[in-house]
């Protein structure tokens, strides 16, 4: 599914890279976390998974594809292969919960009555179909989260990438949203999960460490699924 070979990251030419060497390895239906101190490179690396940067060093391979040949077609392929789930879920505030969930249809070109079928769908799945109406200030931090969940379940995405997707809950809503993602992973979907929460990362089949830009250490999770 992924695949990443030497891959370094610089911002400008005389500065120190972001990104240093990095190999990596994702298997198709993997649910791995990434884990790290803040400025270790887990954005950095999280952006040239999804698509919004490239690498300046070394080759990264999505499903078997060389994503260097396809650069000026990233927007293209991170809107068909790439789901998003934010630490602050990323909504329109003037847009209904449903009508959040069903911008990315729009931007595909989906009928309106397809994209409000899909969203409504995905919606029920994170037990939400009742709030359809509402808008994101009327709902809990918990509630907003699973709203960006449904929202990429309505993209049908390849990987979904969640940076930090618990951080801004309580503990109780974090279990809610980590029991959603294992059930969407349990359902095939590949997920990269970046956290600071150890409890998290034991949810998960593996977990990267990042130090200084590099990977420094692989575990795998004695919890199962």
């Amino acid at each position: 599914m992924i695949r990443l070979k030497n891959v370094s990251k610089r911002f400008t030419k005389n500065t120190e890279a972001t990104l240093k060497n990095v190999d990596l390895y994702i298997k198709e239906g993997e649910m791995v976390s990434i884990m790290g101190p803040s400025g270790s490179g887990k954005s950095t690396l999280l952006n040239i998974i999804g698509l919004i940067d490239a690498p300046t060093e070394g080759s990264y391979h999505l499903e078997n594809i060389d994503t260097s040949t396809v650069k000026s077609k990233y927007h293209k392929y991170r809107n068909q292969k790439v789901g998003f789930i934010f630490q602050h879920f990323s909504l329109l505030d003037d847009y209904t919960v449903l009508e959040n969930v069903m911008l990315p249809l729009v931007y595909r070109g989906i009928p309106h009555k397809k994209r409000v079928q899909v969203s409504e769908e995905m919606l029920e799945k994170v037990g939400l179909k009742a709030h359809a109406k509402k808008y994101p200030s009327q709902l809990s931090g918990g509630e907003q989260q699973r709203t960006a969940i449904a929202r990429v379940l309505a993209q049908n995405p390849s990987i979904i990438l969640a940076d930090e997707p618990t951080g801004a809950l309580d503990q109780k809503n974090g279990e809610k949203i980590m029991g959603i993602l294992k059930e969407i992973n349990n359902q095939g979907k590949t997920l990269l999960v970046v956290t600071h929460d150890q409890n998290v990362a034991n949810s998960c089949d593996r977990t990267i460490h990042l130090l200084d830009g590099k990977i420094s250490s692989t575990c795998f999770s004695t919890t199962l699924k």
